[in-house]
């Protein structure tokens, strides 16, 4: 069961990443305008994802067993975190209704490219 010192430091890193994806998307609109640059971003958030779990399990000092539900309520907070932000608060990911969306979109993406990582890396033992 995940301590009370490890659930607020899993929440705090969710809205942190939320937050530093928010920024990137933000100031960077020409990665995300679904062209070349929008593909490669997705790409590479499958190395990022394993950092991502790693930096997880590491903060909040989880168990491999703990990982899991860890990073599942780390991104929790981001989930939701985003679909306010996508639905009342467009403006914050940028200026065109494509930004948007796809901004919207790879934040779902990298959240869930994230979770399955850390759920492949727990069966297989790489934790």
């Amino acid at each position: 069961m995940l301590s009370r010192r490890q659930i607020t430091i899993l929440l705090t890193t969710g809205v942190v990443f939320w937050f530093i994806f928010a920024v990137v998307i933000r100031s960077l609109p020409m990665v995300f305008n679904a062209g070349i640059w929008n593909a490669v971003l997705f790409v590479a958030t499958i190395p990022l994802g394993w950092v991502l779990v790693t930096l997880i399990k590491r903060l909040a000092d989880l168990t491999p067993e703990l990982t899991v539900p860890g990073a599942t309520l780390a991104f929790a907070i981001a989930f939701l975190i985003d679909g306010i932000v996508f639905t009342w608060l467009d403006w914050v990911y940028g200026d065109t209704a494509l930004h948007v969306r796809t901004a919207a979109a790879f934040i779902l993406y990298g959240a869930g490219v994230t979770l399955g990582l850390a759920l492949w890396r727990r069966q297989t033992g790489n934790l």
